[in-house]
């Protein structure tokens, strides 16, 4: 009876270690299927970001660029438009509203240049900064929301950061006498593309064809010594200084190139902590199944010892 009884006891841990084993397998294929997947689509929700930020920054940079071609155009389609911009340059306000006036009188249209630049911004409240080179003054005009009607400074002094620009054409000579520059309210655009979770870890920066930067964005997740190394790189004209980072370029039909930088480091943090939650919950339910089959064993093995028992006395 003794060798019987062990006999059982043989078996029942001889199919609590099979079936532990059938139950480890399964939930070690279904949790790498599961990691699969998830990394795969996170993959995807990171390359779906991108191709979102590259669209929503280029429409933007294309609207901003003919708002700021069609003042171009707007300021040059009259002869006696730039002959009185320059005048503005080299006269005191005064003499230069006297000179308007005058203009006026003998039959050319109004303009005052200070008034169109009002104009501008109070058509185009998205507009933070406009500012005006003439090719044949040192002085540069600067205008901005708070000064919508501009004034001008020494070119030494004016500061202007992603700007969009546009030339202005004489149309008598077709030469180029001046540029003007205009800077937009990013924000909106920054804020819609926080709004989507696989930007976090990116960075995307925008070069105009004489590789000026016209916009930067960065996700919440992005380090400060990340901006610096994208800075770096971009002011020594060597990407490849990137080493441990993923970049992608684009060539916009507009000419400008846009660029998203991804750190492989960074990269791997989140992939790892998104597959965490799936790793735990795999040797959560494997230890509990485990643990669940041996219970059950255990019960079934004691019924059994008992009906043995109970047997062998009769």
């Amino acid at each position: 009876m003794l060798l019987k009884s062990h006999a059982m006891q043989a078996s029942f841990a001889h199919l609590i270690k099979l079936y532990t084993t059938i139950i480890s397998v399964m939930v070690v294929l279904a949790t790498t299927v599961f990691i699969t997947v998830s990394i795969r689509t996170y993959d995807a929700d990171l390359e779906q970001a991108e191709n979102t930020a590259i669209v929503q920054v280029g429409q933007m940079l294309n609207q901003n660029q003919q708002i700021a071609a069609q003042f171009a155009t707007q300021m040059t389609s009259s002869s006696s438009n730039l002959p009185s911009i320059e005048k503005y340059f080299d006269s005191s306000i005064t003499d230069y509203s006297n000179y308007a006036i005058d203009k006026s009188i003998s039959g050319s249209p109004y303009f005052f240049w200070p008034t169109e630049s009002r104009q501008f911004f109070t058509q185009h409240d998205q507009v933070t900064q406009l500012t005006l080179r003439l090719l044949s003054q040192n002085k540069v005009f600067v205008a901005t929301q708070a000064n919508p009607g501009g004034a001008l400074y020494p070119a030494k002094d004016v500061k202007q950061r992603f700007a969009i620009n546009a030339p202005l054409i004489n149309q008598t000579s077709l030469e180029t006498d001046g540029v003007l520059s205009i800077s937009f309210d990013q924000s909106e655009i920054k804020r819609q593309l926080s709004q989507v979770n696989a930007t976090q870890p990116l960075q995307v920066v925008v070069r105009s064809e004489a590789d000026d930067e016209v916009f930067y964005f960065a996700g919440k997740r992005v380090t400060r010594q990340q901006q610096r190394d994208l800075n770096q790189a971009l002011t020594a004209g060597n990407m490849k200084m990137l080493r441990d980072y993923h970049v992608t370029t684009k060539q916009l039909s507009s000419g400008y190139t846009v660029m998203t930088v991804l750190n492989r480091h960074l990269l791997s943090r989140l992939i790892i902590g998104h597959v965490l939650p799936l790793i735990l919950l795999g040797l959560i339910l494997l230890l509990g199944l485990s643990t669940g089959l041996w219970l059950t064993f255990r019960r079934y093995q004691h019924q059994l010892n008992t009906i043995v028992d109970r047997t062998s006395t009769r």
